[in-house]
């Protein structure tokens, strides 16, 4: 039989929020989306509230998989640098997590095996991931009420296509994901594009220039933070990758920020809202490329520099505005970590439908703006085959913390350390 490949549309990481508590029946109708799809329809962001920071208590086998996240992170956030070798980079592995994690419920045998292996999860049965990601998405969703950030999934069958139930009720029932039995038409393309504009607000408008075969996964994370303390700007220089200098606009404060330095880099963490997430910037101390910076990010490294924070020193930071969209095709990076049989016929997909299904392509855009307000960040990933249609009165001399050369940037959730966006800035 011909074999059937798989589509996901993953993640979609963005700072322009959305509701997590819509409807999550089987329809067999198209919502309605007559919606040109250059100009669709945005909702509006819903209002911010003042809530109490209240850090979510993991179990140690949880505190396993928050680490097994991050390690993911850091491996796949190296490989894309190391081949694509572009000046900035912006990738959000939590959102490819999500997707990849949905998509490996209809996985089994080795394909399972090397699915959770380049998640850095193995180890962990698939109904031990599945609540984690359950119980995470339940806390980033509320962790902050000054930081919008929603989670949302979704599940896109052609009408006839036959999967099986188990692999849909646990998609419901530990991502929350909406399920559409609908016949694949134009009328559904525009409602699939409609539903990324509207779950991430208009960050990511549009995904799909035409549909997939049969199969369609979508998971929408998105997130816009307002900083603690809202930055000041000036004009500044800053020194590229190459050597070329720029006049940007820089982005401007000073206050007791969570700070640490050793002989390779200097780390701050600039917190927003009520400090349940925050932005962390590493700025090598001589590695204009990026490259032993990068090289550094390792799970050992990070906890040294994040456990190394403190908040004893006055911090005067300096650091660019900037507005990055990037787009990466995630296959080879993915086999690299260890996932290959899901993109070849060997792919055993056999608890999602009685069909044989491979994956056949992985791709993630992103976007981010930083400015003197906060963040707003977004990653869309596509996995499938397009083939088918209060300060002291004096204080203290400050550290400076001048960021005018390439550095690395993440963001991430404080209690569990869950890094949702990593990236650098080589040019400006």
């Amino acid at each position: 039989m011909k074999a059937i490949h798989l589509l996901f549309i993953t993640s979609c990481l963005v700072a322009c929020n959305q509701s997590l508590n819509e409807d999550k029946e089987i329809t067999t109708e198209v919502p309605t989306a007559d919606v040109e799809d250059t100009n669709p329809v945005t909702p509006q962001l819903p209002e911010r509230t003042t809530t109490p920071l209240m850090p979510l208590e993991l179990s140690p086998a949880e505190q396993t998989l928050a680490e097994g996240s991050n390690t993911f992170a850091f491996e796949l956030f190296k490989e894309v640098v190391k081949e694509d070798k572009k000046a900035n980079t912006f990738l959000s592995p939590l959102s490819a997590s999500y997707a990849l994690n949905m998509a490996s419920n209809g996985a089994v045998g080795n394909t399972l095996t090397e699915m959770q292996t380049a998640l850095s999860l193995a180890g962990h049965t698939q109904s031990e991931i599945n609540d984690f990601y359950k119980k995470l998405t339940s806390y980033l969703s509320t962790a902050d009420g000054q930081t919008i950030l929603g989670i949302a999934n979704s599940i896109w069958l052609r009408e006839g296509f036959p999967v099986l139930p188990a692999f849909v009720d646990v998609n419901k029932d530990s991502y929350s994901a909406e399920v559409r039995d609908v016949p694949f038409n134009e009328a559904t393309l525009k409602a699939i594009n409609q539903w990324v504009n509207d779950k991430t607000y208009g960050c990511i408008p549009k995904i799909l220039d035409q549909l997939p075969g049969t199969f369609c996964l979508i998971n929408a994370l998105y997130f816009d933070g307002l900083w603690k303390n809202p930055c000041g700007t000036k004009l500044g220089n800053f020194t590229s990758q190459n050597g070329s200098i720029s006049q940007v606009e820089m982005l401007k404060t000073t206050d007791y920020y969570s700070y640490y330095a050793d002989n390779n880099l200097q780390v701050v963490e600039l917190p927003y809202g009520n400090g349940a997430f925050s932005m962390v910037l590493l700025l090598p101390k001589d590695d204009p490329t990026l490259e032993r910076t990068t090289a550094l990010l390792t799970p050992d490294n990070w906890n040294r520099w994040m456990n190394g924070v403190t908040l004893t020193d006055l911090i005067h930071v300096e650091f660019p505005a900037f507005e990055l969209r990037y787009e990466k095709t995630l296959n080879d990076d993915l086999s690299a970590l260890g996932m290959r049989d899901a993109f070849s016929s060997r792919a055993d997909f056999s608890k999602l439908s009685t069909s044989p299904l491979s994956i056949s392509m992985i791709l993630q855009k992103s976007y981010i703006k930083v400015n003197e307000y906060g963040t707003t960040a977004a990653a869309v990933t596509v996995v499938g085959d397009f083939g088918f249609s209060g300060q002291p009165t004096t204080l203290p001399e400050p550290i400076d913390f001048i960021v005018n050369k390439p550095f690395l940037y993440a963001i991430k959730e404080n209690s569990t350390q869950t890094i949702l966006f990593i990236g650098n800035i080589g040019k400006l």
